[in-house]
């Protein structure tokens, strides 16, 4: 399956290409933009699970801390403890009681690091410490000076009854939190200072993943857990840091006039990761459903337009059974065929059938035309094939056609359930092409609408080109002999709509009858063709002359030929003879120059001759464009003329002189890298 062979197809079926393609754009834009708003909703919900994360964290800083604010004042209340910071006796039981409760204190909370007791002025009496995981252990400094403690700042800034402070320290890399509170006497002065050291790290790890501190000291440019300084601002929100990260942050006030940002890191990087990955595979898995769709639909379509010409050469053997019977019936074919689509296209023109006559009409009513006479296959031949006048009876048998026809292809929509326009289309036409407007016409008596639209545009057609065709008991008429007939038959005969889109396109129609004509009387004749074969110009051994160059540029002039021909059949034969003309004259003084330095290098004996074809053939056309230099300028007369031309030319020129030339150079021995007026090489 070459690359060539699917633009082609494309070209071809574009519709249902163009469905596919805007499928494909729909669907990949479905999944990107479907990915996008999954990925919007996911986040926003990962977001917000982040943000009650982190406020149930707050909450849980705020008990704790609450927790260790009632501990420390438990501690400062305990029996026997102004006796440790006064040295005063208390007797020794109480002391060793209150030691007792501190050691059993710091054991059942392991994140309590160290709790010292200190005197009024700030030195150290007791420390209690965990040591290392075992058991905790007291250091009795035993009356000598201790110098001040790490919790000295703390404590020395207890200047009234209840205040409490909080102080951030670096304790062998480990983040700890101060909490004092003041010991007093029994008169209820201050008798000294009890301070409890907390580690973060038993808190942090009741916390959820990625919530961290960040102090609010306005030194606090340190990093703390991995953090740097951030702006944090307010009493709380959200810090952006890309697209796919934020900081969502809380003031939290955790101590009586203690304040601290409490924050947790968000990103949503791996999940837009994952649907990245995931849209890439769904793009992949699409491109590759789309891919076998296109490939599936590229060998269906190939394989459709194979059926498709089987049944039309199915359609055109069977069509061609009337004129097997019936050879008088000319190109009575091809030319109806044509007639119906240029007056098709033209009634289309009227606002009461253009949403009637579509593209599949039309494509269907030419496929449908020559079946119209295959219920003549029944028809006897004695009958069928009487040169002269037949009589009532015998033309009553001649009207069964129709109904035989009908019956035929009646049998196959039924045998094979077949619904397709065409059959359809082909069965009224049939069937119906004898009725008449007026409902005189037979096997039924429809009149009006009631006759199949198909069936009305057909029966001008049908009449049109009976009446212009030559037949063994009448002569051909000429256009306005024709036109002269069909139009006083408007409203009895014929459709009236119909009529008057026939006056609009006679002169074009006229213009396939006439190139018709000339093809079959002079090209076909020559070439042994059937009468019903298309209007085309087979490339075959009998226009080659043999001599490359010659024939590259026959060929090229074969092409254009036809593809005046085709645009003649479809009605456009006006626009395309007046590009056809131009490139002729190019062409002719091209080709001329290149063959007759051939025939001179070669001597050929009648050359001279040959030049004076050649130069006949440039005045004709010279006089021609003179006459015509835009569209408008040109006539049915200059189609026909132009045709007429290109043909004879093909007869009398390319196949009988250049023929001969042919002939002349065949015992010769080929010669090789011949270079022309062009540089052109021959080999």
């Amino acid at each position: 399956m070459s690359a060539r062979a699917i633009i082609k197809t494309i070209r071809q079926n574009k519709l249902p290409f163009a469905v596919l393609m805007i499928s494909f754009a729909f669907f990949l834009g479905a999944i990107m933009l479907g990915g996008r708003l999954i990925y919007r909703i996911e986040s926003d919900r990962l977001s917000s699970q982040v943000t009650e994360s982190l406020d149930r964290d707050v909450k849980t800083v705020q008990s704790f801390f609450s927790a260790c604010l009632s501990d420390v004042e438990f501690i400062g209340n305990i029996p026997g403890l102004t006796g440790i910071v006064s040295e005063e006796s208390g007797g020794d039981d109480v002391r060793t009681d209150a030691e007792a409760m501190l050691l059993m204190l710091v054991k059942s909370h392991p994140y309590y690091s160290r709790i010292t007791i200190m005197d009024r002025k700030g030195m150290e009496r007791m420390s209690l410490q965990d040591d290392q995981g075992r058991k905790p252990r007291i250091f009795h400094p035993r009356g000598i000076y201790a110098g001040k403690s790490d919790s000295y700042i703390g404590a020395a800034a207890l200047g009234r009854s209840g205040f409490y402070s909080f102080v951030s320290t670096a304790n062998s890399g480990a983040l700890t939190v101060t909490i004092a509170s003041p010991i007093y006497a029994s008169g209820g002065a201050k008798a000294g200072i009890v301070s409890v050291d907390i580690s973060l790290h038993y808190l942090l790890g009741h916390l959820s993943k990625g919530t961290f501190f960040h102090s609010c000291a306005s030194d606090a440019g340190h990093e703390q857990r991995g953090q740097k300084h951030l702006p944090f601002a307010g009493p709380g929100g959200t810090i952006s840091l890309s697209d796919t990260e934020s900081i969502p942050y809380r003031l939290v006030e955790y101590l009586p006039g203690s304040t601290v940002w409490m924050a947790q890191r968000f990103s949503s990087s791996p999940f837009k990761a994952s649907m990245i990955k995931l849209e890439t595979v769904s793009v992949g898995i699409l491109a590759v459903f789309f891919l076998s769709v296109l490939v599936i639909g590229f060998f269906n379509v190939r394989h459709l337009r194979s059926v498709n010409t089987v049944q039309k050469a199915i359609i055109h053997s069977l069509a061609n059974l009337s004129e097997w019977r019936d050879p008088e019936t000319g190109s009575h074919l091809e030319r109806t065929r044509s007639f119906c689509v240029l007056l098709a296209k033209t009634l289309r023109e009227n606002p009461r059938y253009e949403r009637t006559i579509t593209d599949d009409f039309i494509e269907a009513l030419y496929d449908a035309v020559p079946l119209h006479d295959i219920g003549k296959v029944g028809i006897r031949d004695d009958i069928l094939l009487k040169p002269s006048r037949l009589s009532r009876e015998e033309f009553d048998s001649m009207k069964q056609h129709v109904s035989i026809g009908r019956d035929i292809i009646q049998d196959i929509i039924d045998r094979f359930r077949l619904r397709s326009r065409f059959l359809v289309v082909s069965k009224n036409i049939c069937h119906y092409h004898h009725e008449k407007y007026d409902g005189s016409g037979y096997p039924d008596g429809l009149r009006g609408d009631a006759i199949p639209l198909e069936a009305r545009i057909f029966a001008i057609c049908d009449v049109y080109d009976a009446l212009r065709a030559k037949r063994p008991y009448k002569e051909g008429l000429t256009h306005r002999q024709a036109v002269d007939i069909i139009v006083p038959d408007k409203g009895r005969h014929f459709d009236p709509d119909v009529v008057e889109a026939f006056v609009a396109c006679g002169d074009r129609m006229n213009e396939i009858f006439q190139v018709y004509k000339l093809f079959d009387d002079s090209y076909g004749k020559m070439m042994g063709l059937r009468t019903a074969d298309a209007l085309k110009i087979q490339w075959t051994a009998d226009l080659a002359v043999g001599f490359s160059v010659i024939d590259a540029q026959h060929r090229e002039f074969v092409e254009r030929v036809n593809a005046l021909f085709s645009s003649i059949a479809l009605g456009e034969g006006r626009k395309e003879t007046l590009r056809a003309m131009k490139f002729l004259h190019e062409y002719a003084v091209h080709h001329f120059a290149t063959e007759e330095q051939i025939m001179e290098r070669h001597e050929y004996p009648r050359l001279a001759a040959h030049k004076a074809e050649h130069a006949a053939f440039l005045r004709n056309l010279l006089s021609l464009r003179k006459e015509v230099s835009s569209e408008e300028d040109i006539s049915s007369a200059h189609v026909v003329m132009v045709n007429a031309k290109v043909v004879d030319w093909i007869v009398g020129h390319i196949i009988t002189s250049d023929k001969r030339f042919g002939d002349f150079l065949a015992p010769a021995a080929p010669i090789a890298d011949w270079k022309g007026n062009e540089g052109r090489s021959e080999i």
